[in-house]
């Protein structure tokens, strides 16, 4: 009898071990996954998702991660395969609605791209790139009170990332607040230095303002990091 309870506990310890160690594994295909992701291998971003989901169909975070790749690729079918099915998983998983939203968005179905932007601030009223992308989703419809609104939200949620500001500052400039619209492009050059947009745009708001000096240097900078845009702003500058 003793000899059963053993056996019993053994074959406990093993299969909790044996579920530790798949997990591990999972979360190790994902994470080189993300790593070649953002290293723009996306075919093999694509593998190591998929590796993970072989050994765990319900893991929802390979799902949506593989249709992040999917997206980069322009295969947009298979990108809202995966994020449906990373929902189906997790019907609270805010990150697939909001990549979902993304792809619709791709695709041009902008009616579904808002239903997910709201499901994906619904499911998590904290997540600053919820609100960046709904925000970005209001500006190509031309809303831009309402764009301002979810840039706003997504800046208050998260003042480290460079993007709400840029396109902030775009609003800015459109409605000709040009000394708003430099501001948010400095803020956006503080967060990322290489962005040649922020300092090609911030020049025109200078341009428009007169202050042709400053535009100047900015369009020399934004031509020196490759935006040929630029050059003929140089050309009429230096004259």
């Amino acid at each position: 009898m003793k000899n059963i309870y053993i056996l019993a506990a053994l074959l406990s310890f093993l299969m909790i071990f044996s579920s530790h160690i798949s997990a591990q594994t999972v979360q190790n295909y994902i994470d080189r996954g993300i790593e070649k992701y953002d290293n723009n291998d996306f075919n093999g971003a694509i593998v190591e998702f998929t590796n993970a989901i072989k050994i765990n169909p319900k893991s929802a975070p390979a799902y949506m991660n593989r249709g992040m790749a999917y997206d980069e690729l322009k295969n947009y079918n298979q990108a809202l395969a995966d994020y449906n099915h990373a929902i189906s998983i997790d019907p609270k998983y805010s990150d697939a609605y909001k990549n979902k939203a993304i792809t619709e968005n791709n695709m041009g179905n902008k009616t579904d791209a808002m239903k997910d932007c709201n499901k994906a601030i619904e499911t998590n009223p904290k997540s600053s790139l919820a609100y960046y992308a709904r925000g970005l989703l209001f500006f190509d419809l031309e809303k831009y009170q309402e764009s301002l609104n979810d840039l706003n939200n997504s800046i208050r949620l998260d003042p480290e990332n460079p993007s709400p500001f840029y396109e902030r500052a775009l609003i800015y400039a459109i409605h000709g607040k040009y000394n708003e619209a430099i501001v948010d492009f400095s803020k956006t050059i503080e967060l990322n230095p290489d962005d040649a947009k922020a300092f090609h745009f911030r020049a025109l708001s200078q341009y428009q303002l007169g202050n042709y000096s400053q535009a100047l240097a900015d369009f020399k900078k934004a031509f020196s990091m490759g935006y040929a845009a630029s050059e003929e702003y140089i050309k009429k500058l230096s004259k």
